[in-house]
């Protein structure tokens, strides 16, 4: 399951969404139904689950592999346009201008509605 979902997500992080979309409906899929069954009572675990570690190991491994994503990002942080169009906006809201502007040569579809 956490092997498809880093195929995905390597997919996602060359910004080939092409592959990356398709690739996860399966593991979705995956998980909707396992979630429905535990939801209905059926597929329930034969027995209660155990770690293998106490639980202060989990927790310093969840503080590095935190630590860890934060230094990639501050290292090297692949932005996708949606994340610098979000900034764009909020500074330009943030400054009274507007966030949106008509492109030159683009005519509104159906009813012209005036928004100044």
């Amino acid at each position: 399951m956490l092997l498809g979902l880093s195929i995905s997500l390597a997919f996602f992080n060359r910004a080939d969404l092409g592959l990356s979309v398709p690739l996860i409906y399966p593991f979705l899929l995956y998980l909707l139904a396992r979630m429905l069954l535990l939801a209905f009572r059926r597929g329930l675990p034969s027995r209660p689950l155990r770690t293998i570690f106490r639980p202060g190991w989990l927790a310093l491994g969840l503080i590095f592999l935190i630590g860890f994503r934060i230094g990639l990002n501050v290292t090297d942080s692949n932005v996708i346009d949606v994340g610098f169009a979000g900034v764009i906006g909020a500074n330009k809201v943030l400054f009274g201008q507007k966030a949106v502007r008509r492109l030159a040569g683009r005519q509104p579809r159906g009813r012209h509605v005036r928004t100044g």
